[in-house]
């Protein structure tokens, strides 16, 4: 069964924004590649926080949702544990100024300081929206199992997300 939840669509929408701004940006690339995350699960945290315009009208189904919800807990547990205590050091070694479009240098270590110094926040931000998606992926799970077990409960890895998540 295709989900097609206009509020769940947004909250995914959101949190795809809130990723290129906050989390996958110019400054904090770099340091997030290094961390050890299998090509699957970064894949699916970028389809998901790129969603097209034909998954809005198709929908998705619940296993879908699901193992993006998976992928994106796995992404912040490595952000938290693997680069959360390094992320200064390893942004140090890159330095610089960038032209910015009006034509004025920008020093890119003041925004790259900024982006990391808020970048504990931003995660803890990105994990409640993985939550609320969850949540809110669950009530519709819920009331489109009526007769049988919803998805969810099928997939034993879920039970873990909230550990993933803080």
């Amino acid at each position: 069964m295709a989900v097609k939840d206009g509020e769940l669509f947004r909250a995914i929408e959101r949190l795809g924004e809130h990723y290129r701004s906050n989390i996958n940006n110019r400054y904090l690339r770099k340091a997030l590649l290094t961390m050890l995350i299998d090509n699957r699960t970064w894949e699916r945290v970028e389809s998901f926080t790129e969603l097209a315009e034909y998954v809005r009208v198709q929908g998705l189904q619940f296993h879908e949702i699901y193992d993006a919800i998976l992928a994106l807990a796995r992404f912040i547990r490595a952000a938290r544990n693997e680069l959360l205590p390094y992320l200064r050091s390893i942004l140090s070694r890159a330095g610089g100024t960038t032209i910015d479009s009006g034509g004025s240098v920008v020093r890119d270590g003041v925004l790259r300081d900024m982006a990391v110094s808020n970048f504990p926040s931003n995660l803890g931000i990105m994990a409640d929206m993985v939550n609320d998606i969850y949540i809110r992926t669950v009530e519709l799970d819920k009331l489109a199992h009526k007769t049988k077990p919803p998805v969810f409960t099928r997939i034993p890895e879920l039970q873990d997300l909230g550990q993933m998540l803080i």
